[in-house]
């Protein structure tokens, strides 16, 4: 393996032993943070305070294990129909609330609807505080024109 990844474990527990084999290989050792107030944390706890390496998320996780999301420039986006792209784009240099997007597409609003409604299930767009937002960039037209 390329690493250990220790989640709990007690102050004189095996898991500190497995740490210990795991360092003597040369590989990285990965904590998640617990509870101070835990006792199957202490061992985690000690790792860390010897330079273990923390995880608190997915993504450091997969950062630390070598796993790089390549993102292509426009590669989300290219299952996306012309009425989804032309609101794609206008979400590309700002979050807009969705009346905003109805004024500037010109599009009756049960249309925008749908279409923010498909493109939150493609993930490609979420809502945060009353605005629309692009979850990954969008550089400019796939190979459909807008």
């Amino acid at each position: 393996s390329h690493a250990t990844l220790i989640i709990e474990g007690e102050e004189d527990s095996g898991t500190l032993i497995t740490a210990k084999l795991s360092a003597d290989y040369n590989r990285d050792t990965l904590v998640v943070p617990g509870s101070i107030f835990s006792e199957h944390s202490k061992g985690p706890h000690k790792l860390l305070r010897d330079g273990a390496i923390p995880i608190t998320s997915q993504q450091q996780l997969r950062e630390a294990l070598g796993f790089v999301d390549e993102v292509k420039e426009t590669s989300h986006y290219d299952n996306c129909t012309d009425e989804e792209l032309k609101i794609v784009s206008l979400l590309s240099s700002e979050a807009l609330h969705k009346d905003e997007i109805i004024r500037k597409t010109n599009l009756p609003t049960s249309k925008v609807h749908i279409l923010l409604s498909i493109l939150e299930t493609k993930n490609l767009v979420e809502q945060k505080f009353g605005k629309v937002n692009l979850r990954y960039p969008f550089f400019g037209k796939s190979d459909k024109s807008v």
